[in-house]
């Protein structure tokens, strides 16, 4: 379970936030902000309707420790707490996107060797959404969509933040 890119990205963002690194910051939500999004509407249309939307918080409302589930909340307060961290440390460079490509394929890769099918770590066994592609080619498109949002989410996130020296 600690190999949830989640829960790496919440450590190394307090711990760069604390150190004043806006662009190791940046490194880690450019990877989590798509996937933070449909989680948090997954997560209340479930908790407003009883039903499941996309399949990616049923794990939520199924019998769990009540530790793991304060900890799953993350979810829901990771992506505004870390534009604000943004926002008080600023950002100073633009090339932080390729730390979060290279963290990406490592974890990818330590998922795919190190955790067990069962688990399904970081969506690299299956799809986590019930709406994505699923046969023989899903790892390099899970792969291409991870690369993907981490260049417009890197895209969107200079505008909103880069201070021009």
């Amino acid at each position: 379970w600690v190999f949830w890119g989640c829960y790496i990205s919440m450590i190394i963002i307090g711990i760069r936030a604390i150190k004043k690194d806006g662009s190791l910051i940046a490194s880690q939500i450019v990877i989590l902000t798509a996937y933070l999004i449909f989680w948090n509407i997954d997560f209340f249309y479930q908790l407003i309707t009883n039903n499941s939307l996309w399949g990616v918080t049923d794990y939520f409302f199924r019998e769990m420790l009540w530790v793991a589930r304060i900890i799953s909340l993350e979810h829901i307060f990771l992506l505004p707490l870390t534009i604000y961290a943004i926002y008080l440390v600023g950002l100073k460079t633009k090339d932080y996107w390729k730390l979060s490509i290279i963290q990406t394929l490592v974890l990818i890769s330590l998922s795919r060797l190190l955790t067990k099918e069962e688990f399904n770590v970081n969506c690299v066994y299956r799809p986590c959404a019930q709406f994505l592609y699923s046969g023989n080619y899903y790892l390099l498109l899970w792969i291409a969509i991870l690369i993907f949002t981490i260049l417009i989410n890197s895209y969107i996130l200079n505008k909103l933040f880069n201070k021009k020296n």
